[in-house]
């Protein structure tokens, strides 16, 4: 076996060759040299929109076409990428993946809990990755730029980062992913760390334990820390304020303002 090999079957969790594993995996290592552009879905211009059955992110995400096409749908219509392009989904940007056909691939990257997680995915394939959250972090937070140069330079390093350093696969029950798909899809509405924990289907108590071994915090810290991230980006990009609060998850800006002014507090103990 090639020590391409045996680097790669750590990694994507495959037996001693893999032919489809191998060749996304050549993709990727390839990405960052053949990357032609970089496109931005901002917040302000994907909101929450009950006829699109997507999801939404606290953190930036990244995807990238290695082949094929992908499509990345929001309420304003479709973006579409061809093979050596990505779009930087930012936080708060409603938006849904169509399923990848003929011999599509794809790379995507966020950050979950305190890892950052890649998936890399076929049409028939998925694998699920986790490497470290630094430097994954700066360099998704790079790749939020307003210049186009910044923006494809970010997503490169991003790419190259994970192909050079060791991964591994990515271990979530059915119970955590069926959370964690909750919170991407409801962060944004008033809900509770309660119905994070029902979202699991288990007792209270094991789901509470769960969810923190998966993601690090207990689930209401896990609330507070997205609305507040979430409030940050769309402040940023300009949104208006009585809007920030309902885009994310509060009641109205009093509310905002006093949790954000509690977090601060306790921050600088």
């Amino acid at each position: 076996m090639s020590d391409r090999n045996q680097k790669l079957r750590p990694r994507l969790g495959v037996p001693l060759f893999d032919p489809e594993a191998f060749a996304c995996w050549r993709l990727v290592e390839r990405f960052p040299s053949q990357l032609r552009a970089v496109r931005l879905v901002e917040a302000k211009a994907a909101a929450p929109d009950e006829r699109l059955d997507g999801h939404l992110h606290v953190v930036p995400t990244v995807v990238c076409c290695l082949a094929g096409a992908s499509r990345v749908e929001t309420a304003r219509g479709v973006l579409d990428l061809g093979a050596g392009e990505a779009v930087v989904v930012a936080p708060g940007a409603w938006h849904r993946h169509a399923p990848l056909r003929g011999r599509s691939a794809i790379y995507a990257q966020g950050l979950i809990g305190r890892r950052s997680d890649v998936l890399l995915a076929t049409a028939g394939r998925r694998w699920w990755l986790t490497v470290p959250e630094d430097p994954s972090r700066a360099l998704l937070a790079r790749a939020l730029s307003d210049e186009a140069g910044g923006r494809r330079a970010a997503v490169a390093e991003l790419v190259a980062e994970f192909a050079r350093e060791p991964a591994s696969a990515l271990a979530m029950t059915p119970e955590q992913a069926a959370m964690a798909r909750f919170l991407w899809s409801n962060v944004h509405r008033p809900v509770t760390a309660a119905d994070v924990l029902r979202a699991s289907g288990l007792g209270r108590a094991q789901a509470h334990a769960t969810f923190v071994a998966c993601f690090g915090e207990a689930p209401k810290q896990a609330l507070t820390r997205s609305r507040l991230a979430l409030a940050d980006r769309l402040e940023a990009e300009g949104v208006q304020v009585h809007e920030v609060a309902a885009r994310s998850g509060f009641v109205d800006r009093a509310r905002l303002q006093r949790v954000r002014q509690r977090s601060r507090r306790r921050a600088g103990r």
